[in-house]
């Protein structure tokens, strides 16, 4: 065979040796390829699909093996790891693409057809974490293919989906470096408004309050009256800080109370303007006054029924 013809040759010429070594990694290639009942109008039959299947793994991973090509070892990487099912084989496939993670040259430069390949077996990542119901890991690897893809708009994309994940699932130091990375890139989804306001509530999830307030500062100073959401916020942040962070709390209110004319009409703001005119109202009684509310309407309904 080819690659015994390699190992027997006492003193090989390179350039001879790199023939036989790309030779027999094609041929591997092409030996899996030709038996991989994955590939698009594979003419495989039923019954025979999970032993070709085994044996088109067997000849992917011996492509791996020769550094010869890397085009062809990728796509041998691409084509083996895609193969695995999520949930059932999910152990294996991690287990796979650490060593693909640890093997392939990331710092090289790539060609289209190798960023597409990659792109697809992160693509293959994040769909297992999502099936088996882990956010973060899947955040972990959205984050990780932004790093390394070179076109900006995929990267921007993946870049933001972490961020909601990690801004969801309260992982501030993460989010916040996925912030960073998208202004680093100046990426077009931070320029709308919608965009900012959502960062702006996920930094006030996670209890970064003056970063939060920063935030929606400016987007209030930019249209105060137009975004119920950031009316919303506005409340939610007046109600947090009073006890969380009382050292921006005054800002909150005097940008309320100077902003009297805009909010006044806002229904969500009614806690805000008790606790700013009225010192001793205690929002947290609000409940217990729906509550009263609702029992004398109760009572008063039985009594005209009877």
């Amino acid at each position: 065979s080819l690659l015994s013809a390699i190992e027997d040759a006492e003193n090989p010429d390179s350039v001879l040796r790199s023939k036989l070594e790309h030779r027999w990694q094609e041929t591997a290639f092409q030996q899996a390829y030709a038996l991989d009942p994955l590939v698009k109008n594979s003419p495989k039959k039923r019954q025979s699909r999970k032993t070709d299947l085994a044996s088109a793994r067997e000849w992917y991973e011996v492509a791996i093996t020769s550094p010869a090509n890397r085009l062809v070892a990728l796509k041998s990487w691409h084509n083996l790891l895609i193969s695995f099912n999520s949930p059932d084989e999910s152990d294996t496939f991690f287990e796979k693409v650490s060593l693909f993670k640890e093997y392939f040259d990331f710092s090289a430069t790539q060609t289209y057809v190798e960023s597409r390949l990659v792109l697809s077996i992160y693509a293959k990542e994040i769909e297992h974490w999502d099936v088996l119901g882990r956010p973060i890991e899947k955040a972990h690897a959205m984050a990780e293919a932004a790093s390394i893809n070179k076109n900006p708009r995929i990267s921007d994309k993946m870049d933001w989906d972490a961020l909601t994940l990690y801004g969801t699932y309260y992982h501030p130091e993460k989010m916040v470096e996925q912030i960073e990375n998208l202004k680093v890139r100046k990426s077009p989804i931070l320029k709308k408004t919608s965009h900012q306001l959502l960062i702006s509530r996920y930094l006030f999830w996670n209890r970064l309050y003056d970063q939060a307030w920063d935030k929606l500062a400016l987007i209030l100073k930019d249209q105060p009256s137009r975004s119920p959401s950031a009316v919303l916020l506005l409340r939610d942040l007046y109600a947090d800080t009073q006890y969380r962070h009382p050292a921006i709390n005054p800002q909150v209110a005097n940008h309320s109370k100077d902003n009297e004319e805009v909010y006044r009409l806002a229904p969500i703001l009614e806690a805000l303007w008790s606790t700013s005119y009225q010192s001793k109202f205690n929002p947290k009684q609000i409940h217990t006054w729906n509550y009263r509310l609702k029992l004398y309407w109760n009572r008063a309904s039985n009594q005209t029924e009877s």
